[in-house]
């Protein structure tokens, strides 16, 4: 292993845009598949209760992790004219805020569990106060990595760190650790990464005052960290209000519906958003240029996540015992619900790094704030209805709602184009969806076979999807989707 990385640590040149997305896609790819059979077993090995526990502290952690980057990961990706001991001190604030935030995370804990009445938050807690510090370290390398535009080594990274953490985790759960085993899932990865950036990538200690460089990058960091934080809590208000409401067992049939919801975005389309804002950021002084990106970009991830929202709503209850099992049955409902909005936050995710990229992370702060509020009281109004079904509706309609703001931001306001050219370019797929998905929802199930019914749905769905999209003209961009098109962006 520190041979290969000592080899990849060698390798600087900068990638194009075609070979980042292809290795992004191949990475995620194999991250995926080596995610989904971590998960597959564990889901048979711990129970929605044990899951539901964990989800309460996890949605703490990942604000945390946001503290602890403060915007400043993107803003080593915006300036460029940002010098080594620029970054070292950047990680000498990093390593303060990273100590600072696990003691506040345990305090934290203690009030968690007094306030969900278990006494298991407090042990919990402690251990995962190391994985907020070591994820306060990496943010620094993991924004040169960003930068350098090193997604070869990134992939690397997140395949290997999925394999190996996932395998001891399936050990620990082995063991009966349960709960713990889940959160020393999330320890070990935070340590594993931190490891290969200090050998790939590090970043050491300088001396002198670090408020300069701070200063320099800060009015671009709190827009951006505003950015995250508020969008976080608006994501994540619902899992605090249905595991404090509904229990963590329900609250752990939710969480498993809205995961694999989010998993089209996060490894499909999320190949083509994570590397948006650096070659965007690239041409900021070419708005012209900016745009021819930016819509060739939107278009690709407009026809994947069309796809994948009509493929997910369709097989939602097939998809969840396939992966889970039997006792995870009540996610499947759930699931069909929350597909209603993979497309246009699959969409949604292109405009996020157009703002960056453009420094506009005020507007980015505004469109997001705008968001939150539409959603909390979205959240709430399902969760005064009294289900869970009910939340995944309401939450489902407000992301819905969600492409309104980003859009008028970045089309109107930041690129001066009209909104009703843009949203023209993704009439095709819209149709071709909604058709596709009334289609697949029609066909029967195929009794005591749920592979066989899945297969029938997804192929049916997507034979549908495909054969409507190209009677429409798409033919050119199905074709280049990871290919040629691709390639054009250069």
């Amino acid at each position: 292993m520190l041979l290969v990385m000592k080899f990849l640590k060698r390798q600087t040149t900068e990638l194009s845009v075609k070979s980042s997305a292809l290795i992004q896609l191949a990475s995620k790819m194999c991250n995926v598949v080596a995610q989904l059979s971590v998960t597959m077993v564990l889901a048979r090995l711990l129970t929605p209760e044990e899951y539901g526990i964990v989800a309460v502290l996890s949605v703490f952690t990942g604000f945390f992790s946001l503290l602890s980057d403060m915007g400043l990961s993107s803003a080593i990706i915006q300036f460029d004219d940002l010098t080594q001991d620029d970054y070292g001190h950047l990680f000498t604030i990093s390593f303060l805020f990273g100590l600072v935030l696990s003691f506040a995370f345990f305090l934290l804990s203690l009030c968690i569990s007094v306030a969900y009445s278990n006494r298991l938050y407090v042990p919990l807690g402690a251990l995962l106060m190391i994985s907020v510090f070591f994820n306060s370290l990496n943010m620094v390398p993991n924004g040169l990595l960003l930068r350098n535009k090193r997604y070869d080594l990134i992939g690397f990274r997140l395949v290997s760190s999925t394999i190996v953490v996932g395998l001891l985790t399936i050990a620990l759960a082995c063991l009966g650790l349960g709960c713990f085993a889940i959160v020393l899932q999330s320890v070990l990865g935070s340590f594993f990464v931190f490891i290969w950036n200090w050998i790939s990538s590090p970043v050491r200690f300088v001396k002198g005052s670090p408020l300069p460089t701070l200063k320099r990058v800060g009015k671009y960091s709190v827009f951006q960290f505003g950015t995250q934080a508020v969008g976080y809590f608006a994501g994540n208000l619902d899992s605090l209000l249905v595991g404090k409401f509904f229990g963590p067992s329900d609250l752990g049939q939710y969480n498993k519906a809205f995961s694999l919801s989010g998993y089209p975005n996060a490894y499909l389309v999320g190949t083509l958003t994570d590397i948006m804002h650096p070659y965007l950021a690239s041409l900021q002084h070419d708005q012209n240029a900016q745009y021819v990106r930016f819509i060739k970009m939107a278009k690709c991830i407009s026809l994947i996540g069309a796809w994948c929202a009509a493929v997910f709503c369709a097989c939602g209850n097939e998809l969840i015992l396939i992966m889970y099992g039997d006792q995870w049955v009540a996610a499947g409902p759930l699931l069909q619900i929350m597909s209603l909005s993979i497309y246009v936050r699959a969409l949604n995710g292109a405009h996020a790094p157009l703002l960056m990229g453009t420094g506009r992370s005020d507007y980015l702060m505004r469109s997001t704030t705008i968001n939150t509020l539409m959603t909390v009281f979205m959240i709430c109004l399902g969760v005064s209805l009294g289900s869970i079904t009910c939340v995944a509706t309401t939450i489902t309609f407000a992301y819905n709602l969600e492409l309104i703001a980003p859009v008028y931001y970045c089309i109107k306001k930041t690129l001066n184009r009209s909104i009703r050219e843009y949203a023209m370019n993704f009439i095709p797929e819209i149709i071709a969806m909604v058709a596709s998905l009334a289609i697949g929802l029609a066909l029967p199930e195929i009794t005591g076979n749920l592979v066989g019914s899945f297969l029938l749905r997804a192929v049916c769905v997507s034979g549908i999807y495909l054969a409507i999209n190209i009677a429409l003209g798409q033919k050119k961009y199905l074709s280049d989707l990871f290919g040629q098109l691709i390639h054009k962006f250069n």
